[in-house]
């Protein structure tokens, strides 16, 4: 799946947590969520900014089956309790929208439960 430059940013925004529309993740934090999906950072002197370095890594994974799993996790509801930021309508929202990017052949998106 290929999203665009614009949808890099507002994806990058969420799972920085830059626009309090999610949870905000330090640089650690970032190293750790984006490590889950195969790259091997590790935070230290010269590290990018933080949304620098999420949008460096959402362009890595552009294009890739992986995209999809950056998105279900970046609005995955169990990161959003016990935050200011949750509100389980919010979590919809933002991955309906982000789904809507999506391009259609890509669309099917599943929860763990095997449910759309």
């Amino acid at each position: 799946m290929k999203i665009s430059e614009r949808t890099i940013k507002r994806l990058g925004e969420i799972i920085t947590g830059d626009k309090a529309l999610s949870p905000y993740r330090s640089r650690p934090k970032l190293v750790t969520f984006f490590n889950e999906f195969g790259i091997n950072h590790t935070y230290g002197q010269g590290f990018p900014s933080r949304w620098t370095f999420a949008e460096d890594c959402i362009r890595q994974f552009n294009d890739t089956p992986t995209l999809k799993k950056i998105i279900l996790s970046a609005v995955d509801p169990r990161d959003f309790m016990g935050t200011t930021v949750y509100d389980s309508g919010v979590s919809t929202a933002m991955l309906s929208w982000m789904v809507s990017r999506i391009p259609k052949p890509h669309r099917e998106i599943r929860s763990d439960s095997g449910r759309n």
